[in-house]
């Protein structure tokens, strides 16, 4: 689930997630199970995003790239790990993007490692407006090759969504 708030009168709502989508992801693992990057923006801690390894096992980095639909000013995202008690494919270190155009990223907003274990991460960054947000695993727990999700959620804090003027 992305959950991306913008600060109204009556305070923080939630964007609906019927505007949300994959708008790029570098490796998915969908021949030996469900392992597609949607799965990290579901809503479910039970389904995951996993990168590929019955047909090839590429090494990280890997990055998932999501479209949330309108812009706005992100703030802060959050990762669930997996939940299914294995560590494989847990993030440790890391590098976020925001980004209004899904193709020009700039410099990182975020970078920093997470702890070793599941529970949820939260990185806060200065706000950026974008439309898209961009996650980095730049290396896994255990040194493997893999990257997985079950969640990630982006937060923004704003009276109104960012519009870009062309």
């Amino acid at each position: 689930t992305i959950v991306v708030k913008v600060l109204d009168i009556g305070g923080p709502v939630s964007i609906p997630q019927n505007n949300w989508s994959i708008h790029y992801v570098d490796s998915e693992e969908t021949v030996a199970e469900d392992g597609a990057a949607r799965n990290a923006i579901d809503g479910n801690t039970t389904t995951l995003w996993h990168t590929e390894y019955s047909g090839s096992n590429p090494p990280p980095a890997h990055e998932i790239q999501i479209d949330l639909g309108s812009a706005y000013d992100v703030d802060a995202l959050r990762y669930f790990p997996r939940q299914d008690g294995s560590a494989n494919g847990r993030i440790l270190n890391y590098k976020v993007y925001v980004s209004d155009t899904g193709t020009e990223w700039g410099n990182a907003v975020a970078t920093g490692t997470f702890a070793k274990n599941a529970a949820e991460k939260q990185i806060v960054f200065a706000p950026k407006p974008g439309r898209f947000v961009r996650l980095v695993a730049v290396d896994e727990v255990n040194g493997g090759n893999h990257t997985t999700a079950a969640e990630k959620n982006a937060e923004g804090n704003c009276e109104t969504p960012y519009v870009r003027i062309m």
